[in-house]
């Protein structure tokens, strides 16, 4: 038995999925991470089985757990490197790629302690510090993502301009480093230099 009802209902659903995909990939290209995967979660509401919706939504996954909200210059008293805060997690990452990571939901009692990051991690309550920049801003920070309140993310290559000023200068040598974010960025001395301010 044909049924005119049912043929158009499923034309209309597969035209509103295909336009809910189009939008999720066009999302992931601009980096708009939450809204890709809101949209692949909607196709896959109407369709469980489609593949190319659940592959998407498994790379944004993968993407947002890495993405680095936020970063600083820092040491752990013995190397330099930076302090990164990352998806449900803090990391000191050294200069040499040595990674320590805290899980937020671990870290208690964040403060400024003699000029050091200092906070209280896991059940042994031990104490970790990090002497970095920004410790006021580090604190406002981690408090808020305890509750799913990351920073708003840079754009990619904001990020990698970020990490390679972290890599390369550290602050003695501010002024290149904002020569660099000038070269990179295309912006004013005034902008690279607030910028450069707050990555070292």
């Amino acid at each position: 038995m044909f049924c005119i009802k049912c043929d158009t209902q499923l034309l209309e659903e597969a035209v509103v999925v295909q336009e809910l995909l189009s939008k999720a990939q066009e999302c992931e290209e601009n980096e708009e991470y939450e809204e890709a995967m809101d949209y692949y979660n909607r196709v896959l509401e109407i369709e469980h089985d489609r593949d190319d919706a659940r592959e998407g939504l498994d790379r944004v996954k993968k993407v947002v757990s890495n993405f680095v909200y936020y970063q600083t210059s820092a040491t752990n008293g013995v190397s330099f490197g930076y302090l990164q805060l990352k998806n449900k997690m803090l990391v000191y990452r050294s200069k040499k790629g040595n990674e320590a990571r805290y899980y937020l939901d671990e870290i208690y009692n964040v403060r400024n302690c003699v000029g050091n990051l200092a906070f209280t991690y896991g059940g042994k309550r031990m104490e970790i510090r990090y002497g970095c920049t920004k410790i006021p801003e580090w604190i406002k920070i981690i408090n808020k993502a305890h509750y799913g309140n990351y920073p708003k993310r840079k754009s990619k290559k904001v990020m990698q301009v970020e990490a390679y000023i972290l890599e390369h200068f550290n602050p003695m040598h501010k002024i290149e480093a904002v020569n660099y974010y000038i070269e990179q960025m295309g912006v004013t001395n005034s902008e690279a230099t607030n910028a450069v301010a707050t990555i070292l």
